[in-house]
């Protein structure tokens, strides 16, 4: 089916024209919602329903589609059904439908019950209740609103109203919590345009012998790793998935063997969060890495968990010495202590071997074509015997070390 055609089709069913144009070029995902769509018009004909689709149902299935890959059309074939009685009427329900079903392989059978339960089906927020949840959630924070006016965190309010009405949706929310606001505080003055100050004392600071502020670090085993983990810095990660809960990620590709290998991951880690903060070392850290390490250290800390420091020395032409001992630096006067430092360099052997081993089992080749050939082609693969291969391939082992060579031409 060409782009064009496409197009039209989603468009037809209320997609909004840039998403229809952006949804065209990823061929897969365009396949798989005008397939879910025809599922969708044919369980509306079975239930002798409007086989017409809504915009608001044709956006809910986009977002199934985007939730599962191929390898979890029997799932996606699960929620349809009840995106047509209108029983999942809401992204938040997709969403919820599809982190209890990422739970299971495609071949497990599911508690219809227990799914149903998960993800709200029959569940109707009302605009009263809104209301009222609203209400609770502003009186729970009156103190700090009054004291901070419009530069209080809106989203903490959100959470609250969720964890009171688990299935509201956000906008509905955000509205109410407008007009509660205005009703509260008036409309905006000159003191809601001032930036809000930052570096106040936190309630877990603690007074030095010298009467000044000092914060008080998150420990892993007793000992303090870092220099804590402000909610101003959470953003997303406040809803990131546990530890060994990576299926839940979106576009996790689900095997009969992925939830063994996650539980051997969690018992290998400890059930403990780790990150890394991977600089390159050719130049000075900037501002912006302040954030990333930030980010990486504290929110390891904050989990149990454990930070490398991974130097990328992957080009070593732009590399120095003085570099790898000022990141160190900056990462402690930061106020963290790295978990383990360690190199990308330190690999090399051993993905040489993978690599090896790839194109031992035929899904690895070695290309040949110079950057300007690659434009607009794909590499042709010529098929030959691994010793042929390792012959030509550009990278050599030289005492035990792995070393770079430009690939020679290939064998004929």
């Amino acid at each position: 089916m060409d782009t064009g055609t496409v197009v039209d089709r989603l468009i037809e069913v209320g997609f909004p024209e840039q998403r229809a144009l952006e949804t065209s070029k990823n061929e897969l995902l365009a396949a798989q919602i005008l397939q879910l769509l025809d599922e969708l018009r044919r369980e509306k004909l079975a239930a002798e329903a409007d086989t017409s689709v809504s915009r608001e149902e044709a956006l809910l299935v986009y977002h199934v589609a985007t939730k599962f890959r191929d390898d979890c059309k029997s799932f996606t074939s699960y929620i349809i059904p009840y995106v047509a009685t209108g029983a999942v009427h809401s992204e938040l329900q997709v969403n919820a439908a599809a982190t209890f079903l990422k739970a299971f392989h495609s071949n497990c059978e599911i508690d219809r019950t227990a799914f149903e339960a998960a993800s709200g089906i029959g569940v109707k927020v009302t605009p009263e209740e809104v209301e009222e949840a609203v209400e609770k959630a502003i009186n729970k924070y009156r103190e700090q609103i009054v004291e901070r006016r419009y530069g209080f965190k809106v989203g903490i309010l959100v959470g609250e109203v969720r964890r009171l009405l688990p299935w509201a949706e956000t906008k509905p929310v955000r509205g109410e919590i407008d007009v509660q606001m205005f009703d509260l505080l008036g409309p905006k003055g000159e003191q809601d345009r001032t930036p809000p100050r930052r570096g106040e004392s936190k309630p877990n600071d603690k007074e030095t012998k010298g009467g000044s502020k000092e914060k008080s670090k998150p420990e892993v085993d007793g000992e303090a790793v870092g220099g804590g983990w402000s909610s101003d810095m959470a953003g997303e990660a406040l809803s990131f998935h546990a530890v060994g809960e990576n299926f839940r990620t979106e576009g996790y590709v689900l095997t009969p063997s992925t939830h063994r290998l996650l539980a051997d991951h969690v018992a290998a880690v400890d059930g403990r969060v780790h990150t890394r903060f991977p600089p390159e070392p050719n130049g000075i850290l900037h501002i912006g890495h302040a954030k990333a390490i930030n980010f990486n250290f504290g929110y390891a800390a904050a989990n149990r968990g454990v930070c490398y420091l991974r130097y990328d020395d992957t080009n070593p032409e732009k590399e120095e010495e003085r570099f790898f001992r000022g990141i160190r630096e900056m990462v402690e006067w930061l106020g963290y202590s790295p978990f383990r430092v360690t190199h990308a360099s330190d690999y090399f052997p051993q993905l040489y071997d993978y690599a090896v081993e790839l194109i031992r089992r035929g899904h690895a080749y070695v290309c040949h074509q110079k950057h300007d050939e690659l434009k607009g082609h794909n590499p042709e693969r010529r098929h030959g015997g691994i010793g042929r291969w390792l012959r030509v391939s550009g990278y050599s082992r030289i005492c035990g070390t792995v070393r770079w060579r430009k690939a020679t031409q290939p064998c004929g």
